[in-house]
């Protein structure tokens, strides 16, 4: 029964994983993409790292959110996760900028924009499924599982990263891609013949109630969820997205060191998630969304501090500021699923996941850009005060939702 309910838990993080990692590697690997496929300083190559993908996200949420609602969540997911793979391999293949100039940037983004789609349908339907199949008393550690799949990422990636760092630039950064293809392929095959649809996705569809997203009760919840989304994406953003750039031009640390930081970074993200899902089954997804906001609150001062520190004190302040970044936000997954009702769940958990982390992925471009490359410690200071701000009055706002979706379980059957 253990191993079954561990099984179930796992779903969200598994299927979200597939393209998160070839999200995360995106965004390590971007000096050695980037002069791959573009112009040297581009503009272009920035705008596609950073805002492309996520642009057209929302629009796989719609998709694929309306096919998970209608058809159901398995079937979005397999279709999103065969996509995900195909991309991950289609990276590895883009012949460079040297070889045939403006093409291969026009590949790229292309690329990118696929990415996005299908990222919005896996993040829609898994994000929507895993809080469903598992009992209520499982929720918020599903939740926090799912939550992780940020530093798993990252911890898969920055693992690729090193294993290849004799090879970069050259063939190291398509052989990531590779493994990350070879990757997705294995949790599709596991996904589609070891878990089963979503139950109360059934039971829903035999009433054939009628409901539509933009419904005012629906819509008040759709915004106020959305709202807390944006707050928890700008959050990681504009700690995560910035690491990299923050470390090597600001501490000076070399592309190893860099490596083994977002390794503990990511470590934090992962146990910081767990942990503040699982509590959130205790005390509330609301309370510890609170408790969140002001640990950020309480840690966004080591960004000052750290530039005059040693290297252990370095590493040691990035994941205590992981550990804070990802606290509150392992009750994302289940809140904003718990926010809306079976029927529309696909679509309204698509589109306030993907509009928000859209968002939220301007958060490291809008940082750099301010700080100009001087202040970038001070500019992350003040974007995580605020942001910490605006997270905690996001979570008074919007409510309690632990135990909507067993309560409406129990009145389907």
């Amino acid at each position: 029964m253990a191993l079954k309910i561990l099984s179930l838990s796992t779903v969200t993080l598994l299927v979200t994983l597939t393209y998160l990692c070839v999200q995360s590697s995106i965004l390590i690997l971007a000096p050695y993409i980037s002069s791959s496929f573009f112009p040297a300083d581009s503009f272009l190559g920035s705008l596609a790292f950073t805002f492309l993908g996520f642009m057209i996200r929302p629009i796989g949420a719609i998709i694929f959110g309306s096919i998970a609602d209608k058809a159901g969540r398995k079937v979005s997911l397999t279709y999103g996760l065969l996509g995900a793979s195909a991309v991950a391999f289609s990276i590895s293949l883009i012949p460079d900028y040297n070889s045939i100039g403006l093409l291969s940037s026009i590949f790229f983004i292309i690329i990118q924009l696929l990415l996005g789609i299908f990222s919005g349908g896996i993040s829609a339907a898994g994000n929507t499924m895993g809080p469903e199949i598992v009992p209520e008393k499982f929720r918020g550690f599903t939740s926090g599982l799912a939550g992780s799949n940020g530093g798993f990422s990252f911890l898969i990636s920055t693992f690729f990263f090193l294993i290849s760092y004799s090879t970069f630039p050259t063939l190291g950064w398509r052989f990531v891609f590779i493994l990350e293809g070879i990757f997705s392929l294995a949790i599709l095959i596991y996904f589609r013949y070891f878990i089963a649809e979503s139950e109360i996705f059934l039971m829903a569809r035999k009433r054939s109630r009628k409901l539509n997203l933009w419904d005012r009760e629906i819509r008040k919840k759709f915004l106020k969820a959305l709202f807390l989304t944006v707050g928890w994406a700008l959050m990681f953003y504009a700690t995560q997205g910035t690491l990299s750039t923050f470390l090597e031009k600001e501490i000076n640390f070399n592309q190893y060191l860099v490596g083994i930081t977002l390794t503990f970074s990511s470590t934090a993200l992962i146990i910081s998630a767990i942990i503040g899902g699982t509590l959130s089954q205790i005390f509330g997804r609301r309370m510890i969304s609170i408790i969140g906001g002001i640990i950020v609150l309480i840690f966004s001062p080591l960004y000052l501090q750290m530039v005059s520190q040693n290297q252990f004190n370095v590493i040691l302040y990035v994941f205590l500021i992981a550990f804070a970044t990802q606290f509150g936000q392992g009750m994302l997954t289940v809140y904003v699923a718990e926010s809306f009702p079976t029927e529309v769940r696909g679509r309204g958990v698509g589109l306030t996941w993907n509009i928000g982390y859209g968002i939220g992925s301007l958060a490291p471009l809008i940082a750099i850009e301010i700080s100009d490359n001087q202040n970038l410690p001070f500019v992350l200071f003040l974007f995580t005060l605020a942001i910490g701000i605006m997270i905690i009055l996001g979570s008074i706002i919007g409510g309690e939702t632990r135990g909507a979706i067993e309560k409406e379980t129990k009145s389907v059957k």
